[in-house]
């Protein structure tokens, strides 16, 4: 027992024994020290595992507050963010795109490399995991090992890319026995796997700020004219070009166009989300189609979300 608080002790000074720069970017409090993360082999249950990152959705506009599980979770965040930018600097913008999709990242310690060592591992659902081909492996693993080691994590030394389990909940045999007779659908594909689903009309929605979006639409499309009305989609399957399978929050037609609402919560202003977002936005401009982003703080007053939309259907469906 002495031993292993000896080498929780000498991982933690280690941790917090790196040198940092201005250029290795913003840092929270080191907390990881003592903190073990999981092995391979010989798993010792007494040791806490570093957390997840957590990017499902359901959970981004009601943060909990900044705890020490939360600031280790934005250590890992830094790591997957500061690798998609610098990429991007380099100018590898597939290889940083790739990694928009990542839905976790782990670290687990492996015996080898000539003592105990960290690998890297990167959770993604299985259609983004065929895509990290020979070469787009090589691309990514020597930048993301730079910033893990960079960030406190020295004995990084490898990279694995494995698929993400499915989220279930207590009734999942009902659930997927539904599933099992029901009809394919596009629509919410991820939050309709969740153990609990949110849904309007038959739709399904990823949280109550775009049930608050999803509503206000509905009211303004019952009062336009027939012959000027709107359709609105929630969470439509999307596949682009670069070949990533997206679901935007709220897609609404109307006039022969076509436009995107985004609900974003608090999450969205961190570095690595704001980088997605804009990546995303681009994505979508180069198919023609606008994105309008709604901070989830401007939907408590019902009239002026109403006016909002109002002006930017105009705006984006009926131009001047």
């Amino acid at each position: 027992m002495g031993d292993r608080a000896d080498k929780a002790s000498e991982r933690g000074q280690g941790v917090q024994d790196v040198q940092h720069s201005a250029h290795d970017g913003p840092r929270r409090p080191d907390r990881r020290a003592g903190v073990l993360v999981r092995r391979i082999a010989g798993e010792d249950l007494n040791s806490p595992v570093l957390p997840h990152i957590s990017r499902g959705v359901g959970h981004c506009c009601h943060p909990d507050p900044m705890g020490i599980e939360e600031e280790e979770a934005w250590d890992l965040d830094m790591v997957l963010g500061q690798t998609v930018a610098l990429l991007d600097r380099r100018g590898d913008r597939e290889a940083f795109q790739l990694l928009l999709d990542i839905t976790n990242l782990e670290f687990e310690q492996v015996e080898g490399w000539g003592g105990a060592g960290l690998q890297v591992v990167l959770l993604a659902e299985s259609h983004i995991v065929s895509l990290f081909t020979e070469d787009m492996y090589e691309r990514i693993k020597e930048p993301l090992l730079e910033v893990a080691r960079r960030r406190g994590f020295q004995n990084a030394h490898h990279l694995v890319i494995r698929e993400a389990l499915p989220e279930i909940g207590p009734d999942w045999r009902d659930q997927f026995a539904q599933r099992a007779t029901a009809r394919p659908s596009n629509q919410a594909r991820r939050e309709r796997a969740a153990p609990t689903v949110l849904t309007e009309d038959g739709l399904a929605l990823a949280s109550q700020e775009e049930r608050i979006v999803y509503l206000a639409l509905k009211d303004i499309q019952a009062g336009i004219p027939e012959d000027k009305t709107i359709a609105i989609a929630p969470l439509p399957g999307v596949r682009l070009r670069a070949g990533h399978t997206w679901t935007p929050d709220i897609t609404v037609f109307g006039n022969g166009r076509v436009m995107i609402f985004e609900v974003d919560g608090p999450h969205h202003r961190n570095t690595r989300r704001y980088a997605d977002d804009r990546n995303r936005d681009l994505q979508w401009q180069r198919c023609g189609v606008p994105v309008v982003r709604l901070p989830v703080e401007d939907l408590a007053d019902q009239k002026q979300l109403t006016e909002r939309l109002k002006e930017e259907l105009r705006r984006h469906l009926w131009p001047r």
